[in-house]
């Protein structure tokens, strides 16, 4: 048996014209761990909760390591959390993820993403979107995709509004200094609204992971 019929998500590869997502192994964490070293957003911004980005390259990687680690560890029909190395005409570019609980009953998907600084400004981070959206509704069945950015953050806002998110509330929080409030704007996204991608979206290994949590 090879690892993809032992643990299905090994199995998931989506692809969606020049872009593909292939569910990571701990043999991908050197190169997630290469594109988050070389930047995901300027000096003074900072997009995410926390400053994991900012550790150095070392300890970014042992972290990035353990993280992987632990989603797949943890990972159960009923609270599971996938995550993709994305590549880019062959070439990766960053990270998609996608997690949810009760998936089999509440049908909803929360997704997360970031992208080497080099590859942003060339709409590979909708494409991403469109892409992980696409597996969620159309081969999980998924009712919502959800996800968030931080209320300033008008990159990640483009991305959203582009593929048909709508707005869903906000979560107030302290900032990772101390010294202020944050603000993150959750967005929702439902199967009727969803703007498609321009090229089809192909993906391998759904009937086995479908099997696999349950549906």
């Amino acid at each position: 048996m090879d690892l993809a019929e032992i643990f299905p998500p090994f199995g998931l590869r989506i692809t969606c014209g020049p872009l593909e997502l292939r569910c990571a192994r701990e043999t991908d964490v050197p190169i997630a761990t290469r594109l988050a070293s070389r930047g995901i957003y300027e000096p003074g911004e900072l997009p995410f909760l926390r400053r994991w980005a900012e550790a150095a390259e070392q300890e970014l990687a042992l972290n990035t390591a353990q993280f992987y680690w632990r989603t797949f560890a943890d990972f159960r029909k009923d609270d599971w959390h996938l995550v993709f190395l994305v590549s880019h005409e062959g070439t990766p570019v960053g990270v998609q993820d996608a997690s949810a609980k009760d998936f089999v009953h509440v049908r909803s998907i929360i997704t997360g993403s970031w992208l080497s600084r080099e590859f942003q400004g060339r709409g590979i981070g909708t494409l991403m979107r469109q892409a992980i959206c696409a597996f969620g509704l159309d081969e999980l069945g998924a009712d919502e995709m959800i996800s968030g950015y931080m209320v300033g953050n008008a990159a990640s806002a483009g991305v959203s509004r582009k593929v048909g998110y709508e707005p869903n509330g906000q979560i107030r929080g302290l900032h990772p200094d101390g010294d202020r409030v944050r603000v993150e704007q959750r967005v929702r996204l439902v199967p009727q609204n969803f703007v498609r991608p321009p090229w089809p979206v192909k993906v391998e290994g759904a009937d086995e992971f479908r099997a696999f949590i349950g549906l």
